[in-house]
């Protein structure tokens, strides 16, 4: 059960960062996109983090 919380839950955070970088590259400041983007990458990796180590 513990596995299907924090993977929704990196999920809803994956979204939420992309949603955010994309309104971030709207406006203008695309290195402050980019940045927020890496967060997606780490969101999603987080599980597989969690669970490897």
């Amino acid at each position: 059960m513990a596995v299907i919380i924090i993977a929704l839950f990196s999920l809803y955070i994956a979204f939420y960062c992309g949603s955010y970088s994309r309104t971030v590259y709207k406006e203008g400041n695309k290195a402050g996109a980019v940045a927020i983007g890496f967060l997606v990458i780490c969101a999603l990796a987080s599980p597989y983090l969690f669970f490897k180590f």
